[in-house]
């Protein structure tokens, strides 16, 4: 880190030097630093060749590392949002909605899955959102049966509200 730090200092450069000091400071296990690095990284270098993958590494560190599933969702949707006909934006959208998935945020997730569906139809990740928007709705059915019935009524309700907002959204 130091040897980055001596070089940086004398030497803006393209931003090679700051993305690899961030990807360091990650192994080194300074997670909030990294996704400081990051940050900085992705706010002054956006031609840069890594650029993109700076945004996965930053979320991944988020949800990984950090435990901050929603944060992590959230960096790969402004990168959507910033850059929405990459060709890496559909696999993000998908890496957000299992990020919301891993805190527990089903309809968040459903409705990122729906995103993809509708946003990039024609992407792998498109049928493969068809298969989840199809297999979680059968997964909790059946996760109901074992679990007390207040529990049950609730996902079925948020689900079907979630389904009524989906379809109004789109």
């Amino acid at each position: 880190i130091s040897a980055f730090d001596r070089y940086l200092t004398t030497n803006t450069g393209d931003g090679t030097a700051n993305y690899y000091r961030a990807l360091a400071l990650r192994d080194r296990g300074d997670y909030n630093s990294a996704v400081e690095a990051l940050s900085i990284y992705l706010s002054n270098y956006p031609e840069h060749s890594k650029w993109i993958d700076a945004w996965g590494e930053k979320a991944f560190i988020e949800w990984y590392h950090q435990g901050a599933y929603t944060v992590s969702a959230q960096t790969l949707l402004d990168f959507v949002s910033a850059v929405p006909s990459s060709t890496t934006s559909a696999d993000y959208l998908m890496s957000a909605a299992r990020s919301y998935e891993r805190g527990g945020k089903y309809n968040e997730a459903l409705q990122i899955w729906a995103r993809v569906a509708n946003e990039y139809p024609g992407s792998q990740q498109a049928s493969m959102m068809q298969s989840m928007q199809i297999m979680m709705p059968l997964m909790f059915g059946f996760m109901t049966i074992y679990f007390p019935s207040g529990l049950a009524i609730y996902w079925i309700i948020s689900t079907v509200v979630g389904i009524v907002i989906q379809g109004v959204q789109y």
